[in-house]
């Protein structure tokens, strides 16, 4: 329970450098307006958060859960 609770930490940390990083580049490399850049920002990161919590995190590899995540 331990491992789990450290590896949510470090998806978490990850989470917050794409936030981060998309943010920053968005914002100062790219000239977008800066509601434009944190929605990046924060989309990709939780994107990135909810695939590497079900995989590494939690290892779920239920096929049916991604479903969801598909265009029709």
């Amino acid at each position: 329970m331990l491992i789990q609770f450290i590896k949510f930490c470090v998806v978490g940390a990850s989470g917050m450098a794409v936030d981060f990083g998309i943010t920053f580049l968005g914002k100062e490399k790219l000239r977008l307006n800066k509601y434009v850049a944190n929605s990046l920002g924060f989309i990709s990161a939780a994107s990135t958060n909810y695939v590497l919590n079900r995989l590494w995190t939690f290892h779920s590899r239920d096929p049916v859960s991604y479903t969801h995540l598909t265009l029709p």
